[in-house]
């Protein structure tokens, strides 16, 4: 058997599970069957829990704190036992899942000052030692962005107004970063009076 990951991967979720197949009907006693794998970077990472029977068993583990990997490893345990009565003595490792808990961050580069042309503002998303940027969404009409609004990091500000800028990323694990909100309205004017 090699336990697969099924959860996404990179992943921020906890738990997370990991199928495990047998070749035969074996009857697994729970935890002790199956070990973490060497990981890094997610102190209190553990396994959580064993459900199944027969051939297929689900195993899960808390991802603990922090960013790093967690897998899933198989220990021979003479505990474990086809129906002939024997033990499963050949261990096995399994996949790894990334975790990143944490949040992407986003910079603007919005200008206080009145303009009288088109506006570009550029939003800089980082994501350090994470699972890197997938998306940033913005409004600028100051509502509070959601996964539905408008994506980007160039925001093009074209019309006469004024302008409140707020925004925020989420990684490729799905950890949303706070949403911020530009520190300099911007104003537009291109009517001559």
């Amino acid at each position: 058997p090699r336990p697969r990951c099924v959860d996404p991967d990179p992943t921020s979720v906890a738990p997370v599970a990991f199928p495990v197949a047998f070749g035969e009907r074996v009857a697994a006693d729970g935890k002790c069957t199956f070990a973490r794998a060497p990981t890094a970077g997610v102190p209190g990472a553990s396994i959580s829990g064993v459900t199944g029977s027969g051939t297929t068993y689900t195993v899960t583990a808390g991802t603990g704190t922090g960013d790093g990997t967690l897998g899933l490893n198989g220990v021979a345990d003479a505990a474990v036992l086809d129906t002939a009565g024997n033990a499963f003595v050949a261990p096995f490792t399994g996949q790894i899942y990334t975790i990143d808990k944490t949040a992407p961050t986003t910079t603007d580069n919005a200008s206080s000052t009145w303009t009288n042309a088109n506006v570009t503002v550029t939003l800089t998303p980082t994501d350090t030692g994470g699972s890197g940027v997938a998306t940033t969404y913005y409004t600028t009409d100051g509502s509070t962005p959601t996964t539905s609004s408008t994506s980007g990091t160039s925001i093009a500000l074209t019309a006469e107004g004024t302008y409140t800028i707020k925004y925020f990323s989420v990684d490729v694990a799905g950890t949303a970063g706070s949403v911020m909100t530009a520190p300099n309205q911007l104003r537009t004017a291109k009517t001559v009076p």
